[in-house]
């Protein structure tokens, strides 16, 4: 500390020195001439004076003595004489115009040039202009002390926005316990796991093994008996150690994670935030008697009778548009179930909208006699026949229409029913593919009124999930769809 001291002292002194030095010649030079400007002198009082605060205020200067550091000399004995320093130069006064212009100011020679010994006593024979006078030299340019001043901190990266995520309250309120139950030991283990391979992943140098144990969880987790306090003591809704961090990149540590890690492990969270820990695919659906009478299990067509349970209270209504709370790539089993997560709003209906606002959603499933085209990221699909012989476009049509002129987006599901040459179905099912917006449309048989729409995907989306370790249904799915006798036929 005592050396910073005699350190701030000394180069005080010289401040003061070369202010004295550039006052004397400014009553005694012609400015007007390129040749006295004292550029150099200028920029080093500036550059000192910046110093100087900055070394007085790591010293904890008190604020007085640190402005005052252009008008005292540090020894206190040669303060009282002293006259006070005209006020520091401003550095946004523009040059007046009987200055030399600027490409006449001479370059400022190296700044370890040694400077003028610093004075001892102060010069009591040297009167200097009071503080309310002008000054007598030019203004310094800003552009001739740019490469002197201190550089702003750089900008933070990788730090993501705040995030106002948190568990949700019947989780906040609950108490890890120390209870183990040897039947559920398993998940549990399970459970743990994952946030063991998350905690990994923070200082492993090789990413993928611990990538691909954790896709692995996330889709065995969905079919095991989780309860809310196994949630709870492996601590997987708290946002730094539990699943946020795969999903949120306020939580993650700096570590990317495969984007349809991200989706899985977010589909999850919420299912589990809404305290849902049913495994059965059908929950909430109330399956009807079969119409046929020839087997035991009705086929697709025949299960109109299946409806969602009154007062289910997991239903989420689909009349809005964009995502909602749904995920890409998400999966059910039958289009019920669609309705039921607020995917789709007709349970049979392939186009779902509201007249005067458009289309909320759409469904491609094929059809024998639609010509339909499905690229991926565009689509050509028709709207539906006309029920009067043409004289009137039908209302699924007429969804469609208004979609093309509102370019309100659109959400597409894909069903199982397309064509198997499609490489975009899915296996099984029914799968969430995101966005898209209705371009615009021709008329494609003008007696039956049928259109076919131009439908392009979002920008800014996550892929389709038709294939690689993406891919949905995940085999886990279709192993739970394939062993529950309710959906055979399906």
């Amino acid at each position: 500390m005592a050396s910073s001291a005699t350190q701030y002292i000394s180069e005080a002194t010289m401040l003061r020195h070369v202010q004295d030095d550039i006052e004397r010649r400014a009553r005694t030079m012609d400015f007007s001439a390129p040749q006295h400007l004292t550029g150099y002198q200028q920029a080093t009082m500036l550059r000192l004076q910046a110093e100087v605060e900055a070394r007085a205020s790591k010293l904890r200067v008190p604020p007085s003595r640190s402005a005052s550091i252009a008008t005292q000399t540090p020894h206190t004995t040669a303060t009282a004489n002293m006259a006070p320093t005209p006020p520091s130069v401003s550095m946004a006064t523009p040059i007046p115009s009987n200055h030399a212009p600027a490409n006449t100011v001479p370059p400022f020679p190296p700044t370890s040039m040694a400077l003028p010994p610093a004075r001892t006593a102060p010069v009591t024979n040297v009167a200097r202009p009071s503080t309310s006078a002008p000054r007598a030299f030019p203004t310094p340019r800003t552009s001739a002390v740019a490469n002197t001043a201190q550089p702003p901190p750089p900008a933070s990266k990788g730090i993501p926005a705040p995030t106002t995520r948190q568990p949700p309250d019947w989780y906040l309120s609950m108490k890890a316990s120390n209870a183990r139950d040897k039947r559920t030991s398993d998940v549990s283990t399970r459970l743990v796991r994952v946030r063991d391979h998350i905690k990994s992943c923070k200082t492993a140098q090789n990413l993928p093994p611990l990538f691909n144990s954790i896709r692995l969880e996330l889709h065995v987790l969905p079919f095991l008996e989780v309860t809310a306090t196994m949630l709870r003591n492996a601590r997987l809704l708290f946002n730094d150690d539990g699943l946020p961090q795969l999903f949120d990149d306020a939580f993650s540590n700096g570590v990317q994670y495969p984007w349809d890690i991200k989706a899985d492990a977010q589909e999850l969270y919420q299912k589990w935030a809404c305290q849902d820990f049913d495994t059965n695919l059908l929950r909430g659906i109330r399956m009807g008697k079969p119409k046929s009478k020839n087997t035991k299990y009705a086929a697709p067509a025949d299960r109109s009778s299946d409806a969602i349970e009154p007062g289910y209270p997991g239903r989420v209504p689909a009349n809005y548009f964009g995502h909602g709370t749904l995920i890409n790539g998400q999966w059910w089993p039958t289009q019920l179930c669609t309705l039921r997560d607020g995917a789709h709003g007709a349970s049979q209906g392939g186009i779902y909208g509201e007249h005067g606002r458009g289309t909320f959603s759409i469904v491609l499933s094929g059809g024998s006699h639609y010509a339909d085209e499905d690229r991926g990221d565009d689509i050509w699909y028709c709207g539906t026949d006309s029920k009067d012989g043409g004289a009137s476009i039908s209302d699924g049509t007429q969804l469609l229409i208004t979609s093309t002129t509102t370019k309100n987006p659109v959400r597409v599901l894909r069903s199982a029913n397309l064509s198997a040459a499609n490489p975009f179905r899915p296996l099984k099912g029914f799968r969430y593919d995101g966005l898209y917006t209705v371009l615009d449309y021709a008329v494609q048989d003008l007696q039956k009124q049928v259109h076919r729409f131009h439908l392009r995907r979002c920008p800014g989306q996550d892929p389709l999930r038709f294939r690689g370790v993406e891919r949905r249904p995940t085999s886990q799915e279709v192993e739970a769809m394939e062993k529950n006798k309710e959906l055979r036929g399906f």
